[in-house]
């Protein structure tokens, strides 16, 4: 029987940071879902915020400018 692309281990992974560190998945902010995709989109279905590699508005765990610049989607704000 073949393997259907679409049911992976991606399904499994239930938050952005579990699912964006799978270079295979991407993580649906608005669904709250992880799927499978690559760094172009999602690859079987259309999701709203799409994240790969990186979780859009996990910015604030970062203590230092250098670490905070070096993720993409992030800035550094001197106070």
């Amino acid at each position: 029987m073949p393997t259907n692309e679409k049911s992976d281990d991606c399904l499994d992974l239930t938050n952005c940071a579990a699912c964006t560190k799978n270079i295979k998945c991407g993580w649906c902010a608005m669904e709250e879902r992880c799927i499978a995709g690559d760094n172009i989109g999602p690859l079987y279905t259309m999701c709203n915020f799409y994240n790969y590699l990186y979780c859009a508005g996990d910015c604030a765990r970062f203590v230092d400018c250098e670490s905070c610049t070096k993720n993409k989607g992030c800035g550094w704000c001197e106070d």
